[in-house]
């Protein structure tokens, strides 16, 4: 297993810390990836749907639309 993958404890504090509303969400998401994979597959279900409240953005839309300035990380100048 990798370093960057969640543990089973890691996931369980995550969880613990989610309201009510959020288990909800959260378990009818799993079931409805749950049946993807059983109806479509592992690999096409993969990338079948997104998860409630997301738009579905897809990285690299709007490459190069935002910049950062050479002077980004020089200090704040000080307000009198």
């Amino acid at each position: 297993m990798c370093n960057d993958h969640l543990k089973a404890t890691d996931l369980q504090l995550l969880v613990d810390k989610l309201s009510t509303e959020e288990r909800l969400r959260l378990a009818s998401y799993a079931l409805r990836v749950a049946y993807q994979i059983r109806v479509q597959g592992p690999s096409e279900a993969a990338n079948a749907s997104t998860p409630p409240g997301r738009t579905g953005r897809r990285p690299g839309l709007h490459s190069g639309a935002a910049t950062t300035r050479d002077d980004f990380d020089a200090p704040l100048p000080e307000d009198g």
